[in-house]
């Protein structure tokens, strides 16, 4: 089941299905026994980290994650 926790959506999810993804359809990649190395590799060949750091940075206060020193 695709939920998609990216962007308020403009109907609410009615929880029995799939919700169409705000960007649209992707490519979906299999995570293996390490999940945490196959995301570490995917990042590192399809992100930027000078656009990507600044752009999660900017999601954690909006999420309530933020750390408060």
């Amino acid at each position: 089941m695709t939920i998609d926790i990216t962007f308020p959506g403009d109907q609410a999810w009615d929880k029995h299905r799939s919700m169409c993804l705000a960007c649209g359809q992707g490519r979906d990649f299999p995570a293996g026994d390490d999940p945490d190395a196959d995301k570490a590799a995917l990042e590192a060949s399809y992100c930027d980290p000078q656009v990507r750091e600044p752009f999660i940075a900017s999601l954690a206060p909006a999420s309530g994650l933020a750390c408060s020193a």
